[in-house]
């Protein structure tokens, strides 16, 4: 790419396409010459692998804490759920679903300021020892979180941290009557009332 008589004619935007196009992984590239040194110097930033998102036939992407999916996993979703390995990515055991099509390559899952309110939900769950295993959107206003309590449905329009809290309120309420107490559901999506069902 890079011409070895003259570093004058070198094109900058050229070699950032090139790369760009054929690595979905690469975030930011920043390229500078040094003309008395004759010299060029690549720096390239990797996007991370946060999530995963799963197709409705199980193949898996990598996706970042943005919601931007772009890169093919080396497994499927029951691969990676069945497997005793711990694989280095994603970063979270969380899968995403719903919303996009079965090649989601550089698409978004949402918007990175409603991704970071699912961020914020996990984190509220996460903190009271409650493990989400999946999130599927079912439709805009339906989502359901797969958890280690049960699903919890919620509308993801809707404030998501309040959901978190109300949740957790409730499952404390229904424990300290009956700490042996196994949820099948609970629905969050009508307002300041809670559905939910017991095993």
């Amino acid at each position: 790419f890079i011409p070895k008589s003259n570093i004058v004619f070198f094109d900058k935007n050229f070699l950032t396409s090139i790369l760009l196009s054929q690595n979905s992984r690469i975030e930011k590239i920043e390229i500078n010459r040094d003309f008395f040194l004759r010299n060029v110097t690549v720096s390239i930033i990797e996007r991370q692998a946060d999530y995963l998102w799963c197709s409705d036939s199980g193949d898996c992407f990598f996706m970042n804490k943005n919601g931007l999916v772009f890169k093919r996993a080396p497994f499927t979703e029951s691969e990676f759920l069945l497997s005793s390995v711990n694989y280095l990515e994603p970063k979270n055991r969380i899968i995403f679903r719903g919303v996009l099509n079965e090649n989601p390559l550089l698409e978004n899952f949402t918007s990175s300021e409603q991704m970071q309110k699912y961020i914020e939900m996990l984190s509220n769950f996460k903190a009271v020892d409650i493990e989400i295993f999946s999130i599927s959107s079912e439709a805009p206003d339906k989502a359901i979180a797969n958890s280690s309590l049960g699903n919890v449905i919620f509308n993801p329009q809707e404030d998501l941290v309040l959901i978190a809290q109300n949740v957790i309120l409730l499952v404390e309420e229904i424990k300290s009557k009956n700490p042996e107490a196994i949820f099948d559901y609970i629905d969050t999506r009508f307002g300041n009332k809670l559905f939910y069902k017991l095993i």
